[in-house]
């Protein structure tokens, strides 16, 4: 977790908080905790995955990270959730805090900067901006192989939401990542038809997929930091 980079947008000195430094300390402190590659954990003997942008955290453990009092810490994450910045899930004793549009800063080809192969003075590539040299490779073989980019809960759950169907994208995500993202024998090519035919069966009263896995809202009544 504390290794590799983030990318930081000359976007945000277009941002109200760069003139606030707590709010600006905690938003930079949200970007390098949040994972660059999906996690996972086991709890009560159930696997439970987090996307990249996410992670698991609490508002006393951010206080403590950041010198910022706790109630100053709540106030801005409420401020950065009602400017479409983040999004969170909150439990009793921890919240799950999800980045949005972490792809489209974050991603290898996502951001509208192009890699530049020639060395900076101090010989730093430009592809450094990236987590890490072995993490790029490793998506990039990825890519090569498969065109198929799996879909965070939260754009399931949006997806969803636009054909006014209510799916816990986590029940999606968590079910197909038991089966390593195949449909019977085949590699998954399209989530969004998968979404569409979970839709038809919940209509048709016979979708039974993803009945044994956990919700998000089930995992963190019981996760402690």
């Amino acid at each position: 977790m504390h290794e590799g980079w983030i990318m930081l947008h000359r976007k945000l000195l277009e941002n109200p908080i760069i003139r606030k430094p707590k709010y600006c300390h905690l938003w930079v402190v949200l970007l390098l905790k949040a994972s660059h590659s999906q996690t996972d954990f086991i709890w009560n003997n159930r696997r439970v995955y987090l996307q990249p942008g996410q992670f698991v955290t609490g508002r006393k453990k951010l206080s403590k990270e950041t010198g910022i009092p706790e109630s100053t810490v709540e106030r801005i994450l409420k401020y950065l959730e009602s400017e479409q910045q983040i999004e969170q899930q909150t439990f009793n004793k921890n919240r799950i805090i999800t980045i949005k549009n972490w792809r489209n800063y974050q991603v290898p080809g996502k951001s509208g900067q192009q890699a530049d192969s020639r060395r900076t003075a101090n010989g730093q590539q430009a592809d450094t901006f990236n987590n890490d040299k072995n993490a790029i490779n490793g998506n990039n073989r990825e890519r090569a192989s498969s065109k198929f980019i799996k879909p965070t809960a939260q754009e399931v759950t949006e997806y969803a939401k636009s054909m006014d169907f209510q799916l816990d994208g986590w029940r999606f995500v968590d079910f197909y990542e038991s089966k390593g993202w195949m449909i019977g024998r085949n590699r998954m090519r399209d989530w969004k038809a998968a979404v569409r035919t979970w839709q038809k069966r919940e209509n048709n009263g016979t979708n039974k997929n993803g009945r044994d896995f956990a919700t998000s809202s089930e995992v963190g009544t019981k996760i402690e930091m």
